[in-house]
């Protein structure tokens, strides 16, 4: 999985859907991610800049109030790339023809309770491509472009119709330029009251008669 096997769309052309044919394209042949640049400023602060290697993961639902600064910084940071999914899935939901244009994004709302995490990855750790509907990974010096990995979630919710990823780690040549090998990674993972089975997804199709008797909500995965 080479970088130039991403394909390239500018995020403004996600935002009024001129880059949709690309989403589609990327879906049709099996693509496992797209590569999006010129991303809007993101608010990483200096907190998160200084972290080190033993940085530990931010999970949505634990951030409670009162936040330390480092949590605060990663919140903040979490609420703008979730906003940034929320374009992709919009395109996804149109390239794959979907019942309607959110029906992923309202699968994945920021306020609802989930499992959402960020990492930052310093020089010498993998990215790992964990369980979750998309893996977000930009660069911690340098945020103006985004790999976008489709995860095994999306590809449950679009019945097949998305690549799952081919190995557990993004390869380094797949990661955004970074000149202190340093990157954000978000893992944008469903909500917790939606239901998950092994081929059906959220429920876009009528339901098998074993599928119903084993489906889970995401919350008892």
């Amino acid at each position: 999985m080479s970088r130039q096997m991403f394909p390239t769309v500018e995020y403004q052309t996600l935002r009024d859907f001129t880059g949709l044919p690309i989403i589609r394209e990327a879906c049709a042949r099996g693509h496992e991610g797209v590569r999006v640049t010129h991303l809007p400023a993101l608010p990483i602060g200096p907190e998160l800049r200084k972290t080190q290697s033993d940085c530990p993961a931010f999970i949505k639902d634990e951030l409670s109030q009162p936040l330390a600064p480092i949590a605060t910084s990663a919140r903040s940071l979490m609420l703008t790339l979730h906003e940034i999914s929320h374009v992709i899935f919009n395109n996804i939901s149109h390239a794959l023809e979907l019942p309607w244009e959110k029906y992923l994004s309202e699968m994945h709302e920021f306020d609802s309770q989930g499992n959402d995490e960020l990492r930052i990855v310093h020089h010498g750790q993998d990215v790992l491509l964990k369980w979750s509907t998309l893996t977000i990974v930009i660069s911690l010096s340098d945020p103006q472009e985004a790999t976008i990995s489709f995860g095994k979630a999306l590809f449950v919710f679009s019945e097949g119709l998305t690549a799952q990823p081919s190995s557990s780690i993004l390869e380094a040549r797949s990661l955004p330029a970074d000149s202190e090998n340093s990157w954000i990674v978000y893992y944008v993972r469903p909500n917790k009251d939606v239901f998950y089975t092994q081929t059906a997804g959220a429920l876009m199709t009528p339901l098998s008669v074993q599928d119903y008797e084993t489906r889970k909500r995401v919350s008892q995965l």
